[in-house]
This record gives C-alpha cells, sequence and structure tokens, in this order.
C-alpha cells in the first residue's frame, strides 16, 4: 500500500513547501489522515495475516 497525500494535505502544503506558515496546517492535515488511513493499514493486516 502506498501512501500519499490526500488532497485537503495538499492544499495545506500549498505551492511553497519552503514556507514556514504551512508546516502546521501541513502537520494537522498529516495527522488527520493518518487516523484515516489507520483503519485501511489495520484490516490489511489482518487480512494478510489471516491468508498465511
Amino acid at each position: 500500500m502506498t501512501i500519499d497525500p490526500d488532497p485537503a494535505s495538499v492544499r495545506a502544503f500549498g505551492s511553497d513547501m519552503g514556507d514556514l506558515a504551512a508546516w502546521e496546517p501541513a502537520y494537522q492535515a498529516g495527522l488527520r489522515q493518518a487516523g484515516d488511513v489507520d483503519a485501511q493499514l489495520r484490516s490489511m493486516w489482518r487480512t494478510e495475516a489471516d491468508a498465511s
């Protein structure tokens, strides 16, 4: 599974990754996305473990 920034995270990053003002919103967007991805990863890992 590949995890890329979701659209909200991309918007939070903005066009200049060096813009320090964007770091906190980008961090918060990443935390939110991590919560969303967590369930997907857990179910994927359980499925693969069950298949073994």
